[in-house]
């Protein structure tokens, strides 16, 4: 077996150079500078800003709360929604919260806020037993700090 060394290089030169001079060789295009580097920017940009639009208020809705309340109960969240009732005129120290998700009875050391006013508020789940026709557990938020 012969090894193919410079004298075959030479006539392949040599061949490409008489025979393949006058064909056409595709042209590959200029890749764009920082083309791909900018395709993936452009795209984590309009990714996170699609991750940060489904949480961008940073606020729980009460419907989560109820849905799972083991979760929830002894940790700190922040709700925001619509000021109802007071809960009981001989407590003035709570009153519901409706977010459109539902509703939660919430306990303030401050001033109870206007009746259908809109509130932001910063407080931890706490688990209360109810009585009425039976007994129930109830969950209620503790108000630490009003944010509007």
């Amino acid at each position: 077996m012969k090894s193919v060394g410079l004298p075959f290089m030479v006539r392949q030169a040599h061949y490409e150079r008489l025979f393949l001079s006058n064909v056409e060789r595709p042209v590959r295009p200029e890749p764009v500078e920082g083309g791909r580097a900018r395709f993936f920017a452009v795209a984590l940009a309009v990714l996170c800003a699609a991750a940060l639009a489904g949480c961008a208020t940073g606020y729980t809705r009460v419907r989560e709360i109820k849905a799972a309340p083991e979760s929830f109960i002894g940790k700190e969240v922040r709700l925001q929604g619509t000021v109802g009732k007071a809960v009981d005129p001989a407590r003035p120290d709570a009153y519901l919260l409706r977010d459109g998700s539902g509703e939660i009875m919430v306990m303030t050391r401050g001033e109870l806020p206007a009746q259908d006013s809109e509130v932001a508020l910063r407080g931890f789940v706490r688990s209360v037993v109810t009585r009425g026709a039976g007994w129930s557990l109830d969950l209620r938020v503790e108000e630490t700090e009003r944010l509007r």
